[in-house]
């Protein structure tokens, strides 16, 4: 709406300047001069005239351009063959006159444009009567050279003007109206501009930090996506508390293949990873520990939702000494429908930080079909909550999601909580649909 709402002011806006010049030239058509002896009008005094410019005046209903130039007089049809462009309002530029629209060229004395051009244009015959300028009504063919009537003793010195815009000489409450509606425009479109910036959705705070490699230790899990589980403090009543961790690997692929192999055969091993984390550390909150190390207290202090890319492959896992494996981090839900967008985690939580909606497509399509878990962005309670989309045996299901990425889609499945991750499981081909809004 609002595109459209400026493209109709820009419309009406231009159509109402036009209607305002049209009026004010009407004006300036219906003063006629007196015709005296033989077909001679009036004109004006020289003075009236400025160096290497023009006054029009209307005669027969056609309006004549009496330009002064070089202390000579020449008279040609105001008419420009180009595009109609009014001669009178132009300057006379290295002895020709110059349209003030686009630059086309004529000579004051023939009408004649200079080689290699063709265009011409009708000329005058003038008279000098003391100071006073008459101009003969009939005009002569296009092209037709006139003697320029020279000005005894009225030779200017040529005073040139570091930029040369014809309407503002020659029509001082039109600039005036002009200047003021280009300020008003200008205003108005910087005040659009403002409004539309700061209506549009915000970024996302976060970010992965490529300057700072990061290790952290936790269960490794390739059950329902690669991932990785820490202990991250305890609760009120002194109980562990979990976070789990999603893995990418480099570029836009997933960890699947990469956790298999370091996984050997197994379903979970401790280990020690080194990589990115999805989230802005600014130190760590344990002066005990090496800022290279991961603590509890640094985790906490970052995001819900934490991803973590992978520096080096498998050669980024160090399996270490298994302590007691934790009980299991899922806890079923229950069937649900939720409305959201389906994103990427690596590109939506800091790799790239598009933003949401179509914005995020391009990313989010390659990251998903290069094999990064899809994740379903929802709304609870005005608090976004996120869960990973698997099939309803686990499997993946990226290539069946590609079409609804970017869209408002409503999804019906069974919803786990995976720690401080969602997993839904659905039937791809029949649980998902295109919505208008969520």
């Amino acid at each position: 709406p609002v595109l459209v709402a400026l493209l109709l002011t820009g419309f009406f806006t231009v159509a109402l300047l036009h209607l305002w010049a049209a009026g004010n030239e009407n004006k300036v058509d219906r003063k006629h001069s007196d015709t005296l002896d033989e077909g001679w009008n009036y004109v004006c005094n020289i003075d009236e005239i400025e160096e290497d410019r023009a006054k029009m005046v209307n005669v027969n209903k056609e309006r004549v351009a009496i330009f002064k130039y070089d202390g000579k007089l020449s008279a040609v049809h105001n008419v420009c063959k180009h595009q109609m462009g009014p001669l009178g309002e132009g300057k006379v530029i290295d002895g020709c006159i110059t349209c003030p629209w686009h630059g086309y060229q004529y000579r004051p004395e023939d009408g004649c444009a200079p080689a290699p051009f063709s265009e011409k244009v009708a000329t005058y015959q003038l008279q000098l009567r003391g100071n006073a300028i008459f101009v003969n009504t009939a005009s002569l063919p296009e092209g037709t050279f006139i003697e320029p009537v020279v000005i005894e003793d009225k030779i200017q010195e040529e005073k040139l003007s570091s930029f040369f815009i014809g309407w503002a000489k020659n029509n001082k409450s039109l600039f005036t109206v002009v200047r003021l509606t280009a300020i008003a425009v200008s205003l108005f479109i910087l005040t659009i501009g403002v409004v539309l910036s700061n209506s549009q959705k915000k970024l996302s705070g976060f970010a992965i930090d490529y300057n700072n490699v990061k290790k952290i230790e936790g269960w490794l899990s390739n059950k329902p996506v690669p991932s990785l589980r820490i202990l991250d403090g305890k609760d009120a009543y002194g109980n562990p508390v979990f976070k789990t961790i999603l893995l990418v690997d480099a570029y836009k692929f997933g960890a699947d293949a990469v956790v298999k192999k370091v996984l050997n055969g197994g379903s979970i091993k401790y280990v020690r990873l080194t990589g990115y984390l999805s989230s802005n550390i600014i130190g760590c909150s344990d002066s005990s520990k090496d800022c290279v190390e991961i603590c509890s207290q640094c985790i906490t202090g970052t995001t819900n939702n934490p991803v973590m890319e992978i520096e080096n492959g498998q050669y980024s896992f160090e399996v270490i000494q298994t302590p007691l494996a934790p009980s299991s981090n899922v806890t079923n839900i229950g069937m649900q429908t939720l409305r959201g967008e389906i994103i990427d985690p690596k590109c939506y939580f800091g790799a790239m930080n598009p933003g949401q909606g179509k914005p995020h497509l391009s990313c989010a399509a390659r990251c998903i079909s290069g094999g990064i878990m899809p994740v379903l962005k929802y709304r609870v309670n005005n608090q976004n909550k996120y869960a990973v989309l698997v099939g309803l045996s686990g499997e993946k299901i990226n290539n069946e999601v590609l079409d609804f990425i970017g869209l408002p889609v409503e999804i019906k499945g069974n919803l786990s909580a995976m720690d401080n991750w969602g997993i839904l499981k659905i039937d791809a081909k029949n649980s998902i649909y295109i919505v208008d809004k969520y």
